[in-house]
């Protein structure tokens, strides 16, 4: 009986503390973000989203949610690439091409009708953004991106990522606030 019980309870230490490292990896990965956020030059900012990326992958990882987290991975290699490519031609023409076939293979290969499916048009929505080159455009697209994330941490039970993307969500908002009446005093003028 004693054996039973020792391998319960470190059943549950273990999935507490692989909770609890998850929440670290979110943490990690809203540092990072907050990091990237006003970096440039834009390569470098795109870099460190990469790595913000990769700490989502894990803390998806450690939640058991594969395919959010495939698709936190995905958007990484999707930073990477740009970071490496953004300047060149070949990434303007075929680098949008790229990720959006491989967002929709990967969404079409992985159909589920769990909470699954938000992380995957947060994918989607936010591949789309990225490759505009209006900033009002993609901010738009990034407050949508940042509120399907959230909607799915809350439905996965994320407290850490929950928080960083109503942060995230904020500070996309008043961004967009900032720009249009930029535009308006600049047309007042």
């Amino acid at each position: 009986m004693d054996e039973i019980l020792c391998t319960i309870s470190d059943a549950i230490c273990l999935l507490g503390g692989q909770w609890v490292m998850s929440q670290v990896f979110s943490f990690l990965a809203f540092a990072l973000g907050i990091w990237a956020i006003n970096t440039m030059p834009r390569n470098v900012m795109l870099r460190r989203w990469c790595y913000s990326a990769l700490a989502n992958t894990i803390h998806l990882f450690l939640l058991s949610e594969p395919i959010g987290a495939g698709a936190a991975l995905i958007t990484a290699a999707r930073f990477f690439a740009a970071s490496l490519l953004s300047d060149t031609s070949f990434w303007s023409l075929l680098g949008p091409l790229i990720f959006i076939c491989v967002g929709i293979i990967y969404s079409w290969a992985t159909q589920t009708l769990d909470s699954s499916v938000l992380s995957k048009l947060a994918f989607l929505t936010g591949t789309i953004g990225n490759f505009f080159q209006d900033v009002l455009v993609v901010r738009g697209f990034m407050v949508v991106t940042t509120g399907l994330w959230l909607t799915y941490n809350v439905m996965i039970e994320s407290p850490v990522a929950m928080l960083s993307e109503t942060i995230f969500l904020i500070y996309h908002l008043i961004k967009i606030g900032q720009i249009m009446s930029s535009e308006r005093s600049s047309e007042g003028q």
